[in-house]
């Protein structure tokens, strides 16, 4: 106890680390608010009375970490009182209401909307109804049907889109189609263009998989191919990543570089970048990748150090500030986090430990290790939200990865050949093809074996909050203090 005292007693604060605490302990008040467990309660007073204990008021610095975290809690009860005061939804009631159409997605069987219903009533409510006719972004609607409240868990993740209310199969029907030209509906149309070149290129059997790769959208997924990638784990490919950001960086830097220099080329990618990302939805994973992509940029062009610790926490940040239920109910939010971590961290670790000194053939050597860091710190989110966990998917990402730039590259270059020149649109389809068939060919080779996984059943938060305690304790005591706390800066945060 006496050298810990010492020890933090000789710490000072440089400023990114002030700044790096200060947003770790703003989210421990976050996390209190939003998933207020007994165990998390008990570990924020057990860091906040050994502070106490160990230096009273002899350290100040010390004694801002709880002021931190109560800032965090306060800013979450005013966000949820603010964003629960718009809502004035009837539930269990036949009524009759018009709304706006603000998001619209065709799926396998059916036709799932976001309403935003206006007066007598107000709130968004989500919708399932018959596949045809297809609404679009702004339309306004009539709306007959009863609205229901949801619950549990799913209830959480329908508030953190500010969506209070659901209904299956109500009556809807076309009041005014939207004929206008704001940005947001641009971006929708572009949307449909995009899917739309893909439908027209692209086999049948193939396309969702292309559109799921490349504009993240699963909504047309067959059963069983959902099925196939949960048992072979490779659910994480269709989440839209740095990868999608590097593609269309490379692509716009590439066209304009002939005429432009590579600084100018990047300032005229970034917008292009940022409609992409509105386009396709905002998910975190890619809101994510964008801005470390621009923190990134502005450290090069700049000529200054770039770290991923704070580049990381500073995108969470800014996320978390715009909507702070992301935290705890936003899963794509917390793989692409966690995931970073375990790429920035676990692997250079790892490929020490291993002595791996170069990638392998395709990059194997890369991938696995890639695979196996970024599995080993989402491990625990994994299992508590899915329950299930396959060792084989590790293999099966080693053989499948090689294929996903590809499978990018294609679905980017096919909607824009389709732009100017159709017939390579189709040609382009045509190896889109090969690629998806490869990919289709090893799930399904590799999701019988899949099924012999550990199914976890019902998986208490306290495991894994317990789980990511063991890993930050052996993070610090194996791979952050032999480094002698220093923080690695990664080339490849794209791959997630």
């Amino acid at each position: 106890m006496e050298n810990l005292r010492k020890s933090l007693s000789n710490f000072s604060f440089r400023p990114y680390d002030f700044f790096f605490y200060f947003i770790l302990f703003f989210f421990l008040g976050i996390l209190l608010f939003e998933s207020p467990a007994l165990l998390l309660l008990l570990i924020l007073i057990l860091i906040f009375g050994s502070i106490i204990l160990l230096f009273g008021f002899k350290k100040p610095i010390f004694l801002i970490f709880p002021l931190f975290s109560i800032l965090g809690f306060l800013y979450a009860v005013g966000y949820d009182l603010a964003s629960k005061k718009e809502n004035n939804l009837i539930f269990n009631e036949k009524i009759s209401a018009v709304g706006i159409v603000v998001d619209s997605k065709i799926q396998v069987e059916n036709q799932k909307l976001i309403l935003d219903i206006k007066a007598p009533f107000a709130g968004k409510v989500e919708i399932k109804t018959q596949k045809y006719p297809a609404f679009s972004y702004g339309d306004i609607v009539s709306f007959q049907g009863a609205i229901e409240k949801p619950e549990g868990g799913y209830a959480k993740y329908l508030e953190k889109e500010s969506v209070y209310g659901t209904s299956n199969f109500a009556n809807i029907s076309l009041v005014k189609k939207n004929e206008s030209y704001s940005f947001k509906s641009l971006l929708f149309k572009s949307r449909r263009f995009f899917e739309k070149s893909i439908d027209d290129n692209v086999s049948a059997t193939y396309s969702p998989l292309i559109k799921g790769v490349v504009l993240g959208d699963t909504s047309s997924f067959p059963q069983g191919l959902k099925q196939e990638m949960r048992l072979t784990g490779t659910t994480h490919v269709v989440a839209l990543s740095g990868y999608n950001i590097q593609v269309i960086e490379s692509f716009i830097i590439l066209l304009f570089s002939y005429f432009l220099k590579r600084k100018k080329a990047f300032f005229i990618s970034a917008p292009i970048i940022v409609c992409f990302v509105f386009m396709v939805g905002a998910p975190a994973s890619l809101v994510r990748a964008a801005i470390m992509s621009g923190i990134l940029a502005v450290a090069e062009f700049s000529k200054r150090a770039y770290g991923v610790r704070n580049s990381l926490f500073a995108c969470a940040l800014i996320m978390v500030l715009i909507n702070p239920k992301i935290l705890v109910w936003d899963i794509g939010f917390q793989l692409s986090f966690f995931s970073v971590l375990g790429l920035a961290y676990i692997s250079p670790f790892l490929t020490k430990l291993l002595k791996i000194k170069d990638t392998g053939f395709l990059n194997w050597k890369g991938n696995l290790i890639s695979s196996i860091s970024a599995l080993v710190a989402v491990l625990g989110i994994t299992i508590y939200n899915f329950s299930f966990f396959s060792p084989i998917s590790i293999l099966v990402n080693i053989l499948i990865l090689p294929v996903i730039p590809f499978l990018m590259f294609f679905g980017f270059i096919i909607v824009f050949s389709n732009i100017f020149l159709g017939f390579l649109a189709s040609l382009f389809g045509i190896l889109a093809n090969a690629f998806s068939a490869y990919f289709l060919w090893i799930l399904n080779l590799f999701s019988n074996l899949g099924k012999f996984g550990f199914d976890f059943g019902t998986f208490s938060p306290y495991f894994a909050i317990i789980y990511y305690l063991i890993l930050s304790f052996l993070f610090y005591k194996y791979i952050l203090k032999r480094n002698n706390h220093v923080l690695s800066v990664i080339p490849d945060t794209h791959k997630i």
